[in-house]
């Protein structure tokens, strides 16, 4: 079942990054802007009706995620 937000989280701006591989190759990983990804993240670790594993997860990637956004390796286009 879809999570309720996920139709936003879905929609959000496209989100661009150089990745760099095991090997040294390079690739564009498209995906969400990581300040919609902390917001997700943290509203579904706090779904009464999700499983406590999941939402353990959630919060640590959105805690992961922030944290790479305070220290500058990634830019948010909503986030300051």
């Amino acid at each position: 079942m879809p999570a309720e937000n996920s139709q936003e989280f879905l929609n959000s701006p496209p989100y661009e990054q150089v990745v760099i591989g095991g090997d040294g190759s390079m690739a564009r990983m498209r995906t969400v802007d990581p300040g919609i990804f902390v917001d997700f993240k943290r509203w579904l670790a706090k779904l009464d009706t999700r499983e406590q594993i999941k939402r353990r997860r959630d919060q640590r990637q959105a805690d992961a995620v922030e944290q790479l956004l305070r220290e500058g390796r990634l830019v948010s286009s909503v986030r300051p």
